[in-house]
């Protein structure tokens, strides 16, 4: 197969004119050459499928800096694309692993809605639109698309878990039950953030509430931060509330509410200690710049910064000359630094989960502020940079932590569904990518805004690209001028990646627990459930829908460490049939079903697809 043309391509040669130039190529080259058919790519690999030819397979690295043209300014292009394009990708598929369970329970699929929706997804996959390089109004287009399909997920996913929480027998749990969902595939312990709102008004007696505390289902209390509130009078009508979970894989756990005497009061900011720490970190800063100055890893003993040019956590614009929407960089070598500048404040707030500190200073005319949130049970770091008021500066915006390491290191990137290893350079990695040495490592989590300079024992997570005046084609919001907010998190670890739970907890900060507020009524499902479970292997099941023909649910997963290994799911939905299948969801290999688990091969990295045939009327 010879591609010909590029990009748009509008033909403006014949076919005969066409193969004329393709053998005179061929035969400066001393390539005997058969026959030559102007075709289609579908037309090629049908024939090729058909022809029952053995073909190698060739695998490299994407890396179109060192094979095709340079693309790697497009990593920071358009930054609220990319961080809407995660979300709603995240958001569809929860709500079709859910749809698809609460289609046990009464619920329709909702097939239309999810369908529209990915439709507008997929719009915006053309190669110019998620990477940036396109003109303002292209850009206005695909930013309805993706809010268009942010809210069709939105609405089908709380339609989904509001009905599966009508079904929880929720009668002994006061006037306040409510439920958190995992929609990953596997058991965690993360962050919830809740707004009980008014429902903490009056209890179903009439009575009033003033402060409260939260249980979990065996009537443990559980520790929160009571972020704000609101009073009428001197009740609560209204919190914003953030506590610990431990949700069961690809289900849920009850909670509740319940009034206490006292007065609820939120935690107010306070002068930062220069110190801070829990059972995983010690985290030293710099009061005379707001940045980390030693960060030590307290299971290893290890540090894990050389803060000598940069500071840990440090906002750097890396100045370009003429930055090209298309791709190109041209850094110019100079860099606009934030570790030369006095913060305004530095604030430290302690709350029952943990620590959270915050630093203002002024960046570029506007205001930065950077926040660090340390978690009690959380083996990572969470950060939070907000820009008020940037101005747009040709160049890129980069977070920069320097690695103790050094240029020893070696940079591992997770790409789609895999990890693999790079050279320095400017690479895009999916959720993570990071450094680490025999020791260990550090990975810079991400939430959207993939694209990482790595180089020189250095991990810049590439935050946004400032393209003040491109001739080209209209672009003027390229300047990203204006406000923006960015979240990312640091995890640590002994050994190997694949040895470490990075990508879980990457997978984790990318995936928020989701919370319905229910209320107190008999049901047939217990207070903690978990539906589909992984019990040996490292699998993780990204796609649970209902089938595109027929009534079969469809289940796609892939190995996560690069480990050929022994996979069993369990799964808690009556399947009476599993198949293995391909992605066009046709079944082949019949895969045996014993008490309701599902054991199969799976190679390094390998996707697996089944076709589940499943009994709907079993459960009520």
């Amino acid at each position: 197969m010879l591609p010909w043309g590029r990009d748009f391509y509008d033909p403006d040669q014949t076919s005969d004119q066409i193969e004329l130039l393709i053998r005179k190529s061929a035969e400066e080259l001393g390539i005997p050459i058969k026959s030559v058919t102007v075709t289609t790519p579908s037309h090629y690999f049908r024939d090729v499928e058909n022809s029952a030819v053995s073909l190698p397979t060739y695998t490299y690295d994407f890396n179109p800096p060192l094979l095709i043209e340079d693309l790697r300014g497009q990593y920071g292009e358009r930054p609220a694309d990319k961080l809407a394009e995660r979300q709603v990708e995240e958001r569809l598929e929860s709500s079709e692993k859910f749809s698809s369970i609460a289609g046990f329970y009464g619920q329709s699929y909702p097939i239309e809605q999810l369908q529209s929706a990915w439709v507008k997804v997929l719009f915006n996959q053309e190669h110019d639109q998620v990477p940036g390089s396109h003109p303002d109004d292209v850009d206005k287009e695909t930013m309805s698309r993706y809010h268009g399909a942010l809210e069709a997920g939105r609405v089908t996913l709380n339609e989904a878990l509001y009905n599966l929480s009508r079904k929880v027998d929720t009668s002994k749990y006061g006037d306040f039950p409510f439920l958190v969902f995992n929609c990953l595939s596997y058991p965690r312990t993360e962050v919830v953030h809740y707004e009980p709102a008014v429902s903490l008004y009056k209890d179903t007696s009439g009575s009033e509430t003033t402060n409260f505390r939260i249980l979990d289902d065996l009537g443990n209390v559980q520790p929160f931060w009571l972020v704000s509130g609101s009073h009428y009078s001197r009740f609560l009508s209204m919190a914003v509330v953030e506590f610990m979970a431990t949700v069961p894989a690809l289900g849920y756990g009850l909670y509740r509410i319940e009034k206490m005497e006292g007065q609820a009061q939120p935690q107010r900011w306070r002068l930062a200690n220069e110190e801070i720490s829990n059972r995983f970190f010690v985290l030293h800063l710099d009061r005379t710049t707001g940045l980390i100055s030693s960060l030590v890893d307290r299971r290893s003993g290890r540090e894990l910064l050389n803060t000598t040019h940069y500071g840990g956590n440090e906002v750097v614009l890396k100045e370009e000359k003429n930055p090209e929407l298309e791709g190109p960089i041209h850094f110019t070598g100079d860099e606009i630094r934030t570790r030369g500048i006095q913060p305004d404040c530095i604030e430290q707030i302690d709350h029952p989960l943990g620590i959270r500190l915050r630093v203002q200073k002024p960046f570029l005319g506007g205001l930065l502020t950077q926040e660090i949130a340390l978690f009690n049970e959380l083996p990572r770091i969470d950060f939070k940079v907000k820009l008020l008021g940037f101005p747009g500066h040709d160049g890129m915006l980069m977070v920069v932590f320097p690695l103790r390491g050094g240029a020893t290191m070696e940079s591992y990137y997770e790409i789609n569904n895999a990890v693999i290893q790079r050279p320095n350079g400017i690479y895009g990695g999916q959720t993570w990518a990071g450094l680490q040495d025999s020791s260990g490592g550090v990975a810079i989590l991400n939430q959207g805004t993939s694209g990482y300079q790595i180089e020189n024992g250095n991990i810049n997570l590439i935050l946004l690209r400032s393209v003040t005046h491109y001739q080209f084609y209209y672009s003027p919001k390229a300047s990203e001028a204006g406000s923006h907010e960015f979240n990312y998190s640091l995890c640590s670890y002994q050994g190997n990646w694949s040895d470490s739970v990075v990508t879980e907890q990457a997978h984790s900060f990318n995936s928020p627990l989701r919370v319905i507020t229910t209320g107190t009524h008999p049901g047939s499902l217990p207070p903690k459930q978990g539906f589909l479970s992984v019990e040996s292997g490292h699998f993780e099941v990204t796609a649970l829908k209902k089938a595109e023909q027929g009534d079969d649910l469809i289940l796609r997963g892939y190995e996560i460490k690069g480990k050929g290994e022994t996979v069993r799911l369990r799964i808690g939905l009556p399947v009476l049939e599993a198949h293995l299948a391909d992605l066009l969801e046709r079944g082949g290999e019949e895969l045996p079903v014993r008490q309701n688990r599902i054991e199969f091969q799976c190679r390094p990295f390998e996707f697996i697809t089944m076709r589940l045939r499943v009994e709907h009327d079993q459960i009520s």
